[in-house]
């Protein structure tokens, strides 16, 4: 019995007993103790019998998913980078609303995440600036924001 409900006089046994599974929900996820949350979903109801009925929802999901909340414990990877990625991406697309060509949209995200075909790009337009368009890959070469090529008389 310890914690900030330790110290309250009064306080419920449904209270009590909701965040004494909590807390001890949320140290195993933090800490990473496969065995601390397996022993704490099979054993709430003996030594917490009087949960929420929103807590007992939330165990049942976690023992739901149980195989899967041991592999996330056990591994060390995460994919908050490609979620970062992702959210970056729609938010291009929600600022860049109304881009003439999917190539713009893909450029622009390109050169968010500074990936090497942009180099080349900027190269290219430096050189096919003033030159009329000889070659085929000058034709097909986007430029790097929402504007349409230049069209040359040939």
């Amino acid at each position: 019995m310890n914690g900030p409900l330790s110290t309250t006089k009064g306080c419920s046994s449904e209270l009590f007993d909701t965040y004494e599974v909590y807390q001890t929900l949320l140290y195993a996820m933090k800490n990473n103790d496969k065995k601390q949350l397996e022993r704490t979903l099979a054993t709430w109801e003996e030594e917490h019998p009087q949960v929420s009925n929103y807590m007992k929802t939330a165990i049942k999901t976690m023992k739901k998913y149980l195989p899967y909340l041991t592999n996330m414990l056990e591994s060390e990877y995460t994919n908050g980078v490609i979620e970062g990625i992702i959210n970056k991406i729609k938010l291009i697309k929600r600022v860049s609303y109304g881009y003439r060509s999917y190539l713009h949209l893909k450029n622009r995200i390109m050169m968010l995440h500074g990936k090497g075909r942009i180099r080349k790009l900027l190269q290219l337009n430096a050189e096919a600036k003033n030159t009329v368009y000889q070659d085929d890959r000058y034709k097909l070469l986007p430029t790097l924001f929402d504007k349409e090529p230049i069209k040359h008389k040939s």
